[in-house]
């Protein structure tokens, strides 16, 4: 699983949280854990207090995302995702490994094979 799928799992699970003590420790290891950017810049109040004039905009106007719907869209991502990953890295039985090494072998032994720099020369 890689990490961007691994991020969203937790943060799925985390919204599922019912308890406040488990939330302030994840918080805490969250704070403990985070290394800080140097060329992180925090945000001014005055551009706090515009977030949060455009937030209460937003919602006064309808233009808001239920949590159902934005994690059912994850949850969609995710299966997409995970869907091409297997097109991608199709597991092979045992007779087609070996039937792929001895062909390997033959064409070796056969010179039937290209250096590395024939291989990486059509990406040039």
């Amino acid at each position: 699983m890689d990490l961007q799928t691994r991020k969203i799992n937790f943060i799925q699970e985390f919204l599922k949280l019912e308890s406040e003590k488990t939330i302030t420790h994840l918080e805490k290891l969250l704070r403990k854990e985070s290394k800080v950017n140097p060329d992180f810049v925090p945000m001014g109040m005055e551009e706090f207090q515009n977030r949060i004039d455009q937030s209460s905009d937003d919602s006064k106007n309808g233009r808001l995302t239920q949590a159902d719907d934005l994690l059912s869209d994850i949850e969609e991502r995710i299966k997409l995702k995970s869907n091409s990953d297997k097109d991608l890295f199709k597991p092979m039985s045992i007779e087609e490994l070996n039937s792929r090494i001895d062909q390997s072998e033959d064409d070796f032994k056969n010179n039937r094979f290209k250096t590395t720099s024939e291989l990486l020369s059509k990406y040039k």
